[in-house]
């Protein structure tokens, strides 16, 4: 599952599904026949179906179904590529119509990178029924392949897990619904400058909800939300060929394998830690120190390597941030730190290094070990 989403994430990113037919057929029929529904058979994948065939014409593109007995299950809408949030309310009103008569539980419309989950057998307005909207080319990808699995697949859905889980989705107050829409997004953010602490980001997403939370509620929601682990290979899948953009080949300057030793006002270029792809200093740093714990180092150890900077546990104070699924928090620290705490962690436990790097010049450089 994990590759076809990050295959299906470059297409999306390259522009390749030009239209509604090769979203349904090439994306959404793909997706469902990894999450176990037989695609070839029509009696549990109907395309076209008439959801009230004794009233009008009114065709839903996709619907699956259990058995040949058994209600319709799902109901999905396919739309070309950018027609969320467009044209998402004269959707749902699509949505709602083939839900007239003939209610499948699960009714979701996409365009291949939005998708929008609504649990159909709940009352009250249609929109409000949507307890899940997923971003395939934004969202972590464990999120993405967690969500589709537990809604969408074939077997979730038979055993009722399916629609206990969008209960549970829907019960959720309004502001929890927005703290959870708003973490990953928030854990993302702490990667970028200004590198903010991780409950100050998610107060300042939910915000813009037109939510208001304290610290302490924000903290306490991270602490009780299952941490991921850290994929950088699925950012390592994001990387565009900087070769070649749009055709144009990128002249380059050729990189000095002489290190300028100041980092302030550089940009990373590439970078890559014992095989993890890393997009920036902070981040370098931050993998450096949790690759070093994965591998059985300790806090102590790693302290005594860079001189400090690491604490155990959750600490978001003097600059403190803690590291996902990690119960270690690390402060941060100037490029040039980052960049030189890094490299003695590596050549400490033996990682590999490489770093391309461009100053305020443009000159470029290029350390690897």
């Amino acid at each position: 599952m994990r590759d076809t989403l990050i295959d299906i994430r470059a297409k999306l990113e390259g522009g390749e599904y030009v239209n509604e037919e090769q979203v349904r057929l090439n994306l959404v029929c793909r997706l469902l026949q990894k999450l176990g529904w037989d695609i070839w058979n029509t009696k549990e994948l109907y395309p076209e179906f008439l959801v009230a065939r004794n009233e009008d014409a009114t065709k839903v593109d996709l619907a699956l179904f259990l058995n040949s007995y058994s209600p319709p299950s799902v109901f999905i809408e396919v739309k070309a590529v950018g027609e969320f949030p467009r044209n998402k309310e004269k959707i749902e009103i699509q949505l709602r119509d083939y839900n007239r008569n003939n209610t499948a539980p699960f009714s979701i419309a996409t365009d291949g990178k939005m998708w929008y989950l609504y649990y159909s057998q709940t009352g009250g307005e249609f929109p409000n029924k949507c307890f899940k909207i997923i971003d395939i080319l934004h969202d972590n990808l464990e999120d993405v392949e967690l969500y589709f699995s537990a809604f969408l697949s074939r077997k979730e859905i038979e055993s009722g897990s399916a629609r206990l889980e969008a209960e549970k989705y829907l019960r959720l107050s309004q502001e929890q619904k927005a703290m959870e829409d708003c973490l990953s997004q928030a854990r993302r953010k702490v990667q970028e400058p200004p590198f903010p602490a991780l409950p100050d980001c998610l107060i300042d997403l939910v915000r813009a909800k037109d939510f208001i939370i304290s610290k302490g509620k924000a903290v306490d929601f991270i602490k009780n939300t299952p941490e991921k682990r850290i994929d950088y290979r699925a950012d390592e899948q994001r990387i565009i060929n900087t070769n070649d953009i749009a055709g144009f080949p990128i002249q380059r300057k050729k990189a000095s394998s002489v290190d300028n030793g100041n980092k302030t006002n550089a940009e990373v270029i590439e970078a890559n830690l014992d095989g993890h792809t890393v997009k920036n200093w902070r981040q370098l740093y931050r993998v450096a120190i949790s690759l070093a714990l994965k591998k059985g180092c300790t806090v102590q150890s790693i302290k005594n390597i860079i001189g400090g900077g690491v604490l155990e546990g959750i600490n978001e104070e003097s600059g403190y941030a803690p590291l996902d699924g990690l119960n270690v928090s690390v402060q941060d620290v100037d490029a040039n730190g980052c960049f030189n705490r890094a490299k003695a962690i590596a050549e400490k436990i033996g990682f590999s290094f490489y770093v391309l790097y461009k100053d305020k010049s443009g000159q470029q450089y290029e350390i690897k070990k």
